[in-house]
């Protein structure tokens, strides 16, 4: 069921699964979305899609550092600002917002906030997409 799923999901957004089992350490991701999020907001989707194309492919390793800042300088990020924030405050400012979140309920799969409520799951992107646009049509749930 959970291949099936990520296939599904894959398939949608037109990315190469190699490895629908993929599970490691993303945190020198993570700091690469905020960092993009604080500092090139205009530029983070083209991140976040390059980051998601390249480690479904298996081309990305997402505990390396290195990898994740070179994305960052493709898709338009300062990586020697970048570099020195990951080597600096980047980890404890990543901790405290972790912390903060699963303090709130939030973390272990995707979470989203949506007008003033949580979602937890990408089976609720449909219920997301409704509220975000107005609420307009059926509601899908």
């Amino acid at each position: 069921m959970i291949a099936r799923e990520i296939e599904t999901s894959g398939a949608a957004q037109r990315l190469a699964l190699r490895d629908y089992y993929r599970d490691g350490d993303a945190h020198s991701v993570e700091l690469g979305w905020l960092w993009m999020r604080e500092t090139a907001p205009a530029r983070l989707l083209p991140f976040l899609t390059e980051v998601f194309r390249a480690y479904w492919a298996v081309e990305l390793d997402a505990a390396d550092l290195d990898a994740v800042a070179r994305t960052v300088d493709r898709e338009g990020g300062d990586r020697a600002a970048f570099d020195a924030w990951a080597a600096d405050a980047g980890p404890a400012h990543a901790r405290s917002l972790r912390e903060s979140l699963l303090a709130r309920g939030i973390g272990g799969v995707p979470s989203y906030l949506v007008d003033g409520e949580y979602f937890h799951g990408r089976q609720h992107l449909p219920m997301m997409g409704w509220i975000l646009d107005d609420r307009r049509g059926p509601r899908p749930i």
